[in-house]
């Protein structure tokens, strides 16, 4: 009887885990949607931050610019 009632509250502290898990996994995925005008702008930032230092910096008689 010990044993059954050991499993039956690991499998409630899985249960509770499990509901956790997918209210953060809810609340990532809507902030994500709320935001996607600004990852989007901070990707292309990053790209175009890279290409211009990749300009200004680079040995342009050794490198060549990647395409």
């Amino acid at each position: 009887m010990e044993i059954v009632s050991k499993s039956n509250g690991s499998f409630k502290r899985l249960n509770k885990i499990g509901k956790h898990l997918n209210d953060f996994k809810k609340r990532v995925e809507e902030l994500i949607i709320k935001n996607e005008d600004l990852i989007a702008g901070m990707n292309s930032l990053l790209k175009t931050s890279f290409f211009i230092g990749w300009n200004i910096f680079s040995n342009t008689d050794k490198q060549r610019f990647p395409f």
